[in-house]
């Protein structure tokens, strides 16, 4: 649920500076949520607050180089959330209704990061990354991103210069492939025992 809330408020709220604030914070909370339920220490759960702290801080920071800075703590906070899904996926020792919850939730934040990727991209290459408009902001490159991982494609917003280009396809394939295996082994596995549990 604090995912979804996260890609929503994220996509509805274009505001700069609260948005990050609410999204980051969102996704702090989702992470401590992830961590919790797999047990981790509290050295770990103490440097995803300072994580967390540090982003919010710098983005607040009227200089680029400080929202850059931002942007890239926010993609490492999407990347350690994955990993601990996927940590907390593989102790369950059957497929449950949970395992296949967590599969979903990497999905989106598989979204979540490449908006960040996008959005990193779009600021180096000086704000060019859509070919309809520049300027865009965080609802701007979560929308493109949700849309190209589902490869939906309407059209409205298209990448630009080539490395956003190869962004896109990427995502595309990852998104699909991620769908067409991942999710569903998944699901067709939904009440089987895991890995050692099988034998």
């Amino acid at each position: 649920m604090l995912l979804l809330v996260t890609v929503a408020t994220s996509i509805l709220e274009p505001t700069a500076g609260a948005t990050f604030v609410v999204v980051t914070s969102l996704e702090g909370a989702a992470l401590f949520v992830a961590q919790a339920a797999s047990r981790a220490r509290a050295i770990v759960m103490f440097a995803i607050a300072f994580l967390i702290v540090v982003a919010i801080t710098l983005a607040g920071v009227p200089l680029a180089g400080a929202r850059a800075a931002a942007t890239v703590l926010d993609g490492l906070l999407l990347v350690a959330l994955a990993v601990t899904i996927v940590a907390g996926i593989r102790r369950i020792p059957y497929v449950s209704v949970q395992t296949v919850l967590g599969a979903v939730c990497v999905y989106l934040v598989l979204g979540l990061l490449y908006a960040v990727i996008d959005s990193i991209v779009g600021t180096m290459a000086g704000d060019q990354f859509f070919k309809q408009h520049s300027g865009a902001n965080s609802s701007d490159y979560t929308y493109f991103s949700f849309i190209t991982l589902c490869t939906v494609g309407y059209g409205d917003l298209t990448p630009g210069i080539r490395v956003a280009r190869a962004l896109a396809v990427s995502e595309a394939l990852v998104g699909q492939l991620y769908l067409v295996t991942v999710i569903a082994v998944v699901v067709g596995n939904l009440g089987r025992p895991r890995g050692r549990a099988a034998q």
